[in-house]
């Protein structure tokens, strides 16, 4: 038995010491969407338990950090909504409090898990430790919750988090050259995501590229179904001289090549 059980609980129906922070924050989802408030982004840190695997131990005991983002991105004084809240609003989510931390950025690897999404889901660890797992909810889960818009979950183990090591900061001159930026949206296949295009180019070692940014990931109407358009913001700056127009379109057009050869990738627009 994994899972530790209470034998004179004070709460009717609540039988079992709580393995997952989920499962509170789905509830709090359903009650915000049964009260139209369908444009959610919640989060909470708290004590989860696991039975011990030698008998008359304690309960392990772990603190833990957990995120669900659903519904449409909306910005104050906004009437419209921009967008609908997807797999990489979560991941950024968890990228921003990392790097607010001043802690290393977390790697990301596809994954299948149980109560995730197929396709939809990855492992998360932070310097080769796993640490927790994203994706997007299940349909057989949306279905027992009766949500009809998708909901995206994080669920890390925050000891392990805090225990990776600190990144060491850096102090640079701020650039006296102005920076030339390029936004690609590219054609990949569909097991091909973000990281795969960041990890190729910087393989490279283009001097004057000097930053890889994610902007956006599009499947759907125009795209073939084994496919998906990757689109990112290339910047491109010298600290000696403004940059050319002709330098800067030589550069694009091989890590465009590289991109193709390494990836099969094809520029979309």
């Amino acid at each position: 038995e994994k899972y530790v059980s209470l034998e004179d609980s004070i709460i009717e129906g609540a039988t079992r010491m709580r393995p997952s922070l989920l499962s509170g924050l789905l509830d709090a989802v359903r009650t915000n969407l049964n009260h139209q408030r369908r444009d959610l982004k919640l989060f909470e840190i708290g004590k989860v338990f696991a039975a011990s695997e030698k008998e008359n131990d304690l309960p392990n005991e772990r603190e833990l950090f957990a995120l669900v983002v659903t519904g449409n991105e909306t910005v104050q004084d906004k009437a419209m909504p921009l967008r609908e809240f997807d797999f990489y609003d979560a991941k950024g989510a968890l990228e921003s409090a990392a790097s607010a931390m001043n802690l290393p950025a977390p790697d990301f690897r596809p994954k299948d898990v149980l109560h995730l999404r197929g396709g939809q889901s990855a492992e998360i660890s932070i310097g080769g430790k796993p640490i927790g797992t994203i994706g997007r909810v299940n349909d057989e889960i949306s279905a027992a919750y009766k949500f009809r818009q998708p909901v995206f979950v994080v669920e890390v183990d925050l000891e392990t988090l805090l225990e990776a090591k600190e990144r060491t900061i850096l102090y640079q001159p701020l650039p006296v050259y102005p920076p030339i930026v390029r936004d690609v949206s590219l054609l990949v296949k569909r097991n091909v995501n973000y990281a795969n295009v960041r990890q190729a180019i910087a393989e490279q070692k283009f001097e004057l590229c000097r930053k890889i940014e994610f902007v956006d990931v599009y499947e759907g109407a125009g795209v073939a179904d084994d496919e998906r358009s990757v689109t990112i913001r290339l910047e491109y700056r010298s600290d000696e001289r403004t940059l050319l127009e002709e330098e800067v379109e030589t550069i694009h057009a091989q890590i465009l090549k590289v991109l193709e050869t390494n990836l099969n990738a094809k520029q979309r627009f």
